[in-house]
């Protein structure tokens, strides 16, 4: 049961993020076409300025998440009323806050990251759209995460699915409207309001004795919600110090005009974690629940599947990034940003390797023991910002990749998966063969069929390069699914199978006159 509900919970947020992510990939040549080298780095830099501001959520959302599942699991709808309660007055007080800070440094914080003189007014003005959509997103947070709590992953996905096809529709209307990169960022307002008033009323709908209201807040709540988010607020800030710092110093230390092919390269190698990390956010209400009804043997089975299938989601992306970086870039955004192949190729592999572990951060996270893994990530991302400023005058933007993907490595290899391992009580014999192996071996036979093909063709075309694409995820799907490990995962496989085959005979034409 419990691991049908994981399959079939990442299944749904594959399905999410494959729409949103696929969405933007289409979109991001318009966007640069539209923008330009100069502007397009601009709005990178303010999007990461906007995601340093999402701290302000200080973990409220990840204990939510945690608490309402954890009080269904026993039954105690009253005491996730009161959760739900305090972290909306909390949500609301740091939403203002945003609004508040971001007024106050939009005069100063263009320059401090590296704008040039011409830039700034422009720059200032993102700061503040982007502070106002960042407050509306705080200010909603409790909903949303209420939603995940409650593991409704259809609802949750929908609402990200329909607000990332209207944003992008705005985001066209926009910029052939002339509004440039302020009219494109100010079009986040009103979707952002729409899409989170949408997950208000679907609380409704799901779980009408928890609607939202402010009744119920407490302190007991809110020293539990501040003990759970601190970790979780270190943990995020690590994450963004790993992923969002480095156009910050490309832009300070080296030129404007470089974080444009970086962020391309760092876009596209990250489609490794994205896929992986959107389609197991189901794995930390289910530990919650889990470990709420102290199932440990479950809390281990949980952690060998997710793991094996956080590889088997990475994996053929990887390989994918690693081998056809070039062509994709070429194809994607022009031939000129085709030479910065081998930053997708360092971004990838760090991807691949963080995603290995997310699985476990999240467990542990559910499990409220995840300080050992928040001061990790902590320490990583300190590594991370000070190896990218010593290595970018040497090495040049590769040095920055590098900066993120040595301490990446050592946190999720060599600390992460050892304790998580240790906490679990899962072996290493384990781990190897229900873990590593199923997503590895796999992956070198991908790799393997994908070199001959690329060989073959000097300049491939859209349609060569989908048809090599098909064929390695074909390569590695099969290989996965053959592996003795992914029980779980074939069995799904054949139920999907079976529940599509039984529908399919429905719409028959004799079958609806019967």
């Amino acid at each position: 049961m419990i691991r049908r509900r994981l399959l079939t919970g990442a299944l749904s947020n594959f399905g999410g993020k494959l729409t949103s992510v696929g969405t933007w990939f289409v979109l991001t040549p318009f966007m640069l076409a539209e923008l330009g080298p100069r502007s397009y780095a601009l709005w990178v830099l303010m999007t990461a300025v906007g995601s340093y501001g999402s701290l302000l959520d200080f973990g409220i959302g990840g204990a939510v998440v945690k608490y309402v599942a954890e009080h269904i699991a026993r039954g105690e709808r009253e005491a996730a009323k009161e959760v739900i309660a305090t972290a909306l007055w909390l949500s609301l007080g740091l939403a203002l806050a945003a609004v508040g800070l971001s007024v106050l440094i939009a005069p100063v914080l263009p320059g401090l990251v590296g704008v040039p003189a011409d830039e700034r007014s422009t720059a200032m003005w993102l700061v503040i759209l982007t502070g106002v959509d960042l407050a509306i997103t705080i200010a909603f947070t409790p909903p949303v995460s209420v939603l995940r709590g409650l593991q409704r992953y259809d609802l949750y996905n929908g609402v990200n699915v329909a607000g990332s096809l209207l944003l992008a529709g705005a985001t066209v209307g926009a910029l052939l409207a002339g509004g440039g990169v302020l009219g494109m960022v100010a079009m986040n307002i009103p979707v952002t309001i729409v899409m989170r008033v949408v997950a208000c009323s679907l609380i409704k709908y799901v779980a009408p004795d928890l609607t939202l209201q402010w009744r119920g807040a407490n302190l007991a709540t809110l020293r539990r919600i501040a003990w759970f988010g601190w970790s979780a607020f270190v943990i995020d800030v690590a994450g963004r110090l790993q992923n969002k710092t480095d156009e910050f110093i490309i832009a300070v230390f080296g030129a404007l005009s470089a974080v444009t092919p970086y962020a391309l390269a760092r876009r596209l190698g990250e489609a490794t974690a994205l896929a992986t990390v959107q389609c197991l956010k189901v794995v930390m209400p289910l530990a919650s629940e889990l470990d709420a009804v102290d199932h440990g043997r479950k809390l281990r089975n949980l952690y060998v599947v997710a793991s094996r299938l956080a590889l088997g989601i990475a994996g053929p992306v990887a390989v994918v990034l690693l081998i056809l970086g070039g062509p994709i870039l070429a194809l994607w955004v022009g031939p000129v940003y085709a030479a910065h192949a081998n930053l997708v190729a360092v971004l990838g592999l760090a991807s691949l390797i963080a995603a290995s572990q997310w699985p476990a951060g999240e467990i542990l996270q559910g499990m409220a023991k995840h300080r050992i893994v928040a001061a990790t990530s902590l320490a990583a991302g300190v590594a991370n910002m000070a190896l990218s400023i010593l290595l970018l005058p040497p090495l040049g933007l590769m040095g920055v990749a590098l900066g993120t993907l040595i301490p990446t490595a050592i946190a999720s290899l060599c600390v992460v998966m050892p304790f998580a391992n240790r906490t679990l009580n899962v072996s290493w014999h384990t781990a190897l063969w229900e873990i590593w192996l199923p997503g590895i071996l796999p992956g070198a036979c991908a790799a393997g069929v994908l070199l001959t093909l690329e060989r073959r063709v000097e300049t491939p075309t859209i349609g060569v390069l989908v048809s090599w694409v098909v064929v390695t995820l074909l390569v590695y799907g099969i290989g996965y699914l053959s592996m003795p490990a992914s029980r779980a995962e074939r069995q799904l496989v054949s139920d999907l199978m079976i529940e599509g085959s039984r529908r399919l005979r429905r719409l028959r034409p004799g079958s609806l006159e019967a």
